[in-house]
């Protein structure tokens, strides 16, 4: 499983509830890198749309690394991104 590290930004809070997701986080690959050739298409696959930032790198790397799902809680700027590359990453909802 990768994870840019840009989601931890949105899955950090800085409280007590970041000890089970720093427990997830030590057992997954969080890619701390990001290389520009990766941010220019997660901009331009953002563009003309509402979606975020973050949404658009995770959108990236799902649709670059042809993975087989992408997990979030909210899915509906990350369907609509992958979407826009007729991307097969399945967006599941937690």
């Amino acid at each position: 499983m990768l994870v840019p590290s840009v989601v931890t930004v949105e899955a950090l809070t800085g409280g007590a509830r970041d000890a089970s997701v720093n427990q997830v986080l030590k057992q997954i690959d969080v890619q701390e890198h990001l290389p520009l050739t990766h941010a220019r298409a997660a901009a331009a696959l953002r563009q003309g749309t509402n979606a975020s930032a973050v949404d658009a790198v995770v959108a990236e790397a799902a649709l670059r690394t042809r993975a087989t799902y992408v997990i979030t809680s909210d899915a509906d700027d990350l369907s609509a991104l992958i979407d826009r590359r007729a991307g097969q990453t399945a967006v599941v909802t937690v």
